[in-house]
């Protein structure tokens, strides 16, 4: 896992987030992901590869700044909605939404 870069209280705070972010998001297994779905979403429409692309593109992240401002309140539903209609739009829209570099 990556450095975080940042104050030592941002950090701090940015570790915790991303540590939550692992056992309860990017640690989902495809099964977790359509169980999720069941009530709201499609299921079926699910594209794991793309779950894991996104979940690939936010452990990646090493600013701490980001991670407090746009990780804290990530919840699985949210990544799998993303994930539920993987075109290049979605992905653009994504990348905007939660100002991830393009690198």
């Amino acid at each position: 896992m990556k450095e975080l870069t940042g104050s030592k209280k941002q950090i701090k705070w940015a570790e915790e987030i991303r540590k939550n972010f692992i056992s309860s998001v990017a640690s989902a297994t495809e099964e977790d992901c359509k169980e999720e779905l069941e009530e709201s979403g499609d299921p079926e429409k699910l594209d794991y590869a793309f779950f894991q692309k996104i979940v690939e593109k936010i452990l990646a992240q090493t600013s701490a700044k980001w991670w407090i401002g746009n990780m804290k309140d990530i919840e699985l539903y949210d990544i799998n909605l993303l994930a539920e209609d993987p075109d290049e739009d979605t992905w653009e829209e994504f990348l905007d939404v939660y100002n991830i570099r393009k690198a």
